[in-house]
């Protein structure tokens, strides 16, 4: 089984970093940046990433959202990350310090044209190494949402999609079945179902990744972020308890008055 090997740090988008030269240091707009590795292993998920232009090229692009993650996330800094010219334009050439040659990246899960691409507050790029490097078999997944926030003991429901082509090859996506659903990297015994659809009671609390793994597919892995707070399931449950006995009491007093008037 897969596993996560690393746990995103909170998503609050108050980041700052240090800009290039001739750049004046200010907060910064943030975007969230997945990374999977050559294992298929999900290393960076949903990582909140302070969004400047380091590339100096002018623009926000997808190239400075990946430069930032390493820099930010990846224990070689910057330097696990590299791209470069070529025929096809800017194409990567390390990512997560692989350099297999063979990479693929989403913005807010669909396919991106370039690593130029722009970018804004609150996207989601999503960068992975192919595992497969004969039939490049590896499928884009994602789920209906990438991040939730609820109370432990909550039901989730999630839609699992992956991207494929029609007969005509256009691009479409479609549902995954049967496919383990991954909380903090282990399976929980839920699988989704013809639809795509996944439905469990979120036990964990804090910050849970949710992702999904498939013995009949080699699935990219998704991701999902769920802010899980247990206070509300606490506060929900003192509240019954002393509803309880304030029922109790109310209930002692009555009978003692029927009692003594009796």
């Amino acid at each position: 089984m897969k596993k996560l090997i690393s746990l995103s740090l909170a998503r609050l988008c108050v980041c700052l970093l240090v800009l290039p030269v001739m750049a004046t240091e200010e907060s910064l707009p943030c975007v969230y940046v997945s990374v999977s590795d050559e294992n298929g292993d999900l290393v960076l998920a949903y990582a909140s990433i302070g969004l400047a232009d380091l590339d100096v090229d002018g623009n926000l692009t997808i190239n400075d959202a990946l430069i930032g993650a390493h820099r930010e996330k990846h224990k070689d800094g910057e330097s696990a990350y590299a791209a470069e010219e070529s025929q096809y334009g800017l194409s990567m050439t390390k990512l997560w310090g692989a350099e297999t040659g063979a990479y693929g990246y989403y913005l807010n899960n669909a396919s991106a044209w370039s690593l130029l691409d722009s970018v804004k507050e609150g996207d989601h790029i999503k960068a992975f190494v192919y595992t497969d490097m004969t039939a490049f078999s590896d499928s884009y997944s994602f789920f209906d949402q990438d991040t939730m926030e609820i109370a432990v003991n909550d039901t989730v429901t999630l839609t699992l999609m992956k991207s494929t082509y029609d007969e005509n090859w256009n691009p479409i996506t479609v549902p995954v079945k049967g496919a383990d659903i991954l909380v903090n990297g282990e399976k929980i015994g839920v699988k989704t179902d013809e639809n795509g659809v996944a439905t469990f009671v979120l036990k964990a609390g804090g910050e849970v990744i949710v992702s999904a793994v498939s013995e009949e597919e080699n699935l990219v892995p998704p991701v999902c972020i769920i802010h899980s707070d247990a206070s509300i399931y606490v506060a929900m449950t003192v509240l019954a308890v002393l509803a309880i006995a304030v029922i109790a009491v109310i209930t002692v007093l009555f009978l003692k008055k029927k009692q003594k008037n009796a």
